[in-house]
């Protein structure tokens, strides 16, 4: 590689950091937008059964679409150019552990895609609300429970470790690097931990809106912030 296809290439991941800067407000601001509209829209999960759900679906279609709690799967996908972003700056640091943290935040992402099956739920309803044969809807049913089971399952689990195991990766690497101030790295260590121990009984979800949530949108804002500033510096 010439020097003329390295100064590009270098320039083309400094790029990131403004891309991933930019993100990084963006996705706090859904995350507080996810916050806020958890009360106006309260979620179906612990007092609707699927009947409930799949009726509200044909009644009130934007409603329940909110319900169904879109936004996370919003707000975590928008972390992609963070990571990104984050990756650019911190390869310089430690390339390696930069590399798995950008492709564990990455995996997180796509882990969500299958912990929110609204798609399928609105199909569901359709096809429930199309037929009076008292048999069919009966199995209309039971394949609404196994979909909503996965709101909360398996791969939300995974999607929310992940994301928070990618987090202390990061933060972990900023403690070495001049790019990022003390608090960015301790708001990212500590939003990590939130999200990494959601399965810990009863300490687990309060640990995840704390720290995960709350902290994680402190920790986007000064990432953000950061990210910005290192493109117009550079260091």
């Amino acid at each position: 590689m010439n020097q003329s296809s390295k100064e590009l290439s270098v320039d083309s991941y400094r790029g990131l950091t403004r891309i991933g800067g930019r993100f990084a407000f963006i996705q706090a601001l859904t995350v507080v937008f996810a916050i806020a509209g958890y009360f106006i829209w309260p979620y179906v999960f612990d007092d609707h059964t699927v009947q409930m759900i799949l009726e509200g679906i044909q009644q009130q279609p934007l409603v329940y679409f909110m319900k169904l709690d879109p936004i996370v799967l919003i707000g975590t996908s928008l972390q992609f150019p963070v990571y990104l972003g984050l990756w650019s700056v911190l390869r310089k640091t430690d390339h390696a552990k930069a590399l798995i943290a950008a492709i564990v935040g990455v995996t997180s992402i796509i882990a969500m895609f299958t912990a929110r099956p609204i798609v399928e739920m609105f199909n569901l309803a359709t096809q429930y609300g199309a037929t009076d044969i008292a048999a069919e809807k009966l199995i209309y049913l039971t394949v609404g429970e196994t979909l909503l089971m996965q709101f909360n399952g398996t791969a939300w689990a995974i999607s929310t470790i992940l994301g928070g195991v990618s987090s202390i990766l990061f933060g972990m690497i900023m403690r070495k690097s001049k790019a990022f101030r003390p608090a960015t790295t301790w708001s990212m260590l500590i939003a990590g931990v939130g999200a990494v121990v959601v399965l810990v009984p009863v300490i687990g979800i309060m640990a995840l809106f704390f720290l995960g949530t709350i902290g994680g949108i402190l920790a986007s804002i000064l990432c953000g912030l950061d990210l910005l500033k290192y493109y117009k510096e550079g260091i």
